[in-house]
């Protein structure tokens, strides 16, 4: 599988920044930036940033792998928001059209676990019978990653660490099971939990919760 600069990759983007960071990080590792973007999701910087770029509806999976293919792209990342309550709208069938492809992927594994890792793998095993790899998001991003300890200037409490201790656990549990990747503590006592709402909704809900 090579990687070398000049290759083309592909990035299957969705709404939000991170996006723009990982193309600016393909570009400046000399690869051209394939881009399929979820239609009406991404963000309006982001086609400056790439080489081939084109839309795709969330359930055009078909469409998706024949652009990926037609540039060359064999190694791809996914990343970026989309709005998943978007797959619980009354009519959402009529509205977002699946193509085949999606149809078939989703009778055979997603109508019975629609949770994200269920998606995530069902869609990287479609993309890798198609000779595409999904490759590990933060390859070209390493700079922008979380580090070990305090990040800032200011360190926790000793109540606040123990509320660190106190959650952390459950929230390991949380995203085994996949129901969300945040929640919320205070004096060692679940506040909120993330589901389908997103981080910053859930933020917004603990905030009215414990002014």
């Amino acid at each position: 599988m090579s990687r070398s600069p000049g290759t083309p990759i592909g990035l299957i983007a969705g709404g939000g920044g991170l996006p723009l960071l990982v193309a600016r990080g393909m570009r400046a590792a000399n690869h051209r930036v394939c881009c399929v973007a979820i239609r009406d999701r991404h963000h309006a910087d982001l086609p400056a940033l790439c080489d081939e770029f084109a839309t795709a509806g969330m359930v055009r999976l078909g469409r998706w792998i024949r652009l990926l293919r037609r540039w060359g792209v064999r190694d791809a990342v996914m990343v970026g928001n989309v709005a998943k309550e978007r797959m619980h709208e009354p009519g959402r069938l009529l509205r977002q059209i699946p193509d085949l492809r999606t149809l078939v992927l989703w009778y055979r594994r997603l109508r019975h676990d629609h949770r994200n890792a269920a998606v995530l793998a069902a869609v990287a095993e479609e993309l890798a019978v198609n000779e595409i790899t999904l490759i590990d998001s933060t390859t070209h991003i390493p700079e922008h990653l979380a580090t070990p300890g305090v990040m800032g200037c200011i360190s926790p409490l000793p109540s606040q660490r123990a509320d660190i201790d106190f959650g952390w656990p459950l929230l390991e549990r949380m995203v085994e099971l996949d129901v969300g990747q945040a929640i919320v503590v205070r004096d060692r006592d679940v506040v909120a939990v993330e589901a389908l709402e997103g981080t910053y909704r859930m933020i917004e809900r603990a905030g009215t919760l414990c002014r």
